[in-house]
């Protein structure tokens, strides 16, 4: 079953764990961790050099807290789950998006920020 014909609250269900171990992945700046649901071709395009660099220069990415998801974005490509990010350290609301690929059973990550 495709992802975008599920109901928001199942894509969030889906969604959330998956989010959950990317924000401790880049809190604990670990790689492994970060990409494990990543595409092949995103986890290429990132790089663990690339990560840890971007790691080192947005404190953001490294003091991520509680994310709510607030919103579905179904395209072609796949679904975009919306977050609205706190952080353990910096002030204000920030915007997380996940976008994910594939069934309601076998998912990837091709594509993710926070900003």
């Amino acid at each position: 079953m495709k992802l975008s014909i599920l109901s928001d609250e199942k894509i969030f269900e889906i969604a959330q764990p998956i989010w959950d171990k990317m924000s401790e992945g880049s809190n604990k700046v670990d790689f492994e961790l970060f990409s494990g649901h990543f595409s092949i071709e995103l986890k290429n395009k990132i790089g663990k050099e690339r990560f840890q660099s971007q790691c080192k220069e947005f404190p953001l990415l490294t003091s991520l807290g509680r994310a709510t998801p607030v919103s579905c974005i179904r395209r072609k490509e796949g679904v975009t789950i919306i977050y609205r990010q706190l952080s353990t350290q910096l002030e204000g609301e920030f915007i997380g998006q996940l976008t994910l690929s594939g069934s309601s059973h076998e998912h990837r990550v091709i594509n993710a920020q926070v900003y």
